[in-house]
């Protein structure tokens, strides 16, 4: 049987992203805070969007928030609960800003940043249960403009 023409466009590994979101993220068996589960970008598949996936675990509150930015380009956003009888429910908080407006988001959640809007800080205010964080920069890598 021959090699298979486009396995290359299915990332399956885990492969660290250019600037780790945690110190531990190379070793997601010790991760005590984001914790990369997959990921997908420019580097890996040429003219791909940007887009990961990370584990929020229940000991990753995090110790700074992040900053005020903007983007060049639309971004996706999303949180995932991980109760199989609630998944609506996130099982934890997040402060989450859009322009000058601060969100508690408290359920699992999409929300879309068109390119230029100001967003962040981001905040885990409190983290029950792990939950999943994923974005999508439809555009190149992320790369914040402050």
């Amino acid at each position: 049987m021959s090699e298979l023409q486009y396995r290359k466009y299915i990332i399956e590994d885990y492969i660290p992203a250019k600037q780790a979101q945690d110190t531990s993220a190379a070793d997601p068996e010790k991760s005590t805070r984001l914790s990369q589960i997959v990921r997908l970008g420019d580097d890996l598949i040429k003219g791909a969007a940007s887009v990961g996936f990370v584990w929020a675990l229940k000991t990753s509150v995090r110790e700074q928030e992040l900053a005020a930015h903007t983007h060049e380009y639309n971004e996706i956003l999303g949180w995932l609960g991980t109760d199989w009888n609630n998944p609506r429910d996130l099982g934890g908080e997040i402060e989450f800003w859009l322009e000058d407006e601060k969100y508690i988001l408290k359920h699992s959640c999409i929300i879309f940043v068109p390119k230029g809007m100001k967003h962040c800080p981001l905040k885990d205010l409190r983290i029950d249960r792990p939950f999943i964080h994923f974005g999508v920069m439809t555009e190149g890598d992320y790369s914040p403009a402050g």
